[in-house]
């Protein structure tokens, strides 16, 4: 699985982020909100690696901060345990995947931000 999500670039994901929760009426603000909260960036350094063609890996692996209560974010993703995973980037994928889920099934963002 991990080679399969190195080929991607954020931009492709972040789209395909966007095509999901905007079908469940979410905002792509919202979706800013969680990979800031997640990652550390703002939200003009998100739009411009929108733009760009940087890696998913890079933008990930590279993020300013991981927030210290990531580790509060479990569960199921794609049929595996989040907290066995060992990779260190693809737990991080699975992070904001799992953020990104919760969104689109309507939990608040105050829940969602492990607040």
């Amino acid at each position: 699985m991990i080679n399969k999500l190195e080929k991607y670039t954020f931009s492709e994901i972040y789209y395909a982020y966007l095509n999901k929760i905007t079908r469940k009426e979410k905002t792509e603000d919202q979706l800013i909100t969680i990979i800031s909260w997640l990652l550390g960036y703002d939200k003009s350094n998100i739009k411009n690696y929108i733009n760009s063609s940087i890696s998913l890996k890079e933008f990930i692996m590279n993020a300013p901060t991981l927030n210290e209560n990531a580790h509060l974010i479990k569960g199921t993703i794609c049929g595996v345990k989040i907290e066995n995973i060992n990779n260190e980037f693809e737990k991080r994928v699975r992070y904001l995947d799992k953020l990104v889920d919760e969104l689109s099934k309507n939990k608040s963002i105050e829940k969602i931000l492990r607040k």
